[in-house]
């Protein structure tokens, strides 16, 4: 048995889901789909490749760019 914690839905999560949002945004610019089965799909990318780190580093990026502005 898995002790992995299943997300499948991010109405439940809604830190999880602004957070995705926000990278993708980032990421793909104009081209981001930011539908909850895209972010979905973005999360578990993410989680797969162990790179869930990159949700907050992007945070941080954010965080910073609005105290310049």
């Amino acid at each position: 048995m898995k002790n992995d914690l299943l997300i499948d839905d991010l109405n439940f999560t809604p830190t999880l889901k602004r957070l995705l949002k926000e990278f993708v945004l980032f990421q793909y610019e104009e081209h981001a789909d930011t539908t909850d089965e895209s972010l979905m799909k973005e999360y578990h990318y993410l989680k797969d490749n162990n790179k869930l780190n990159d949700l907050f580093i992007q945070e941080k990026l954010n965080n910073l760019a609005k105290q310049w502005q």
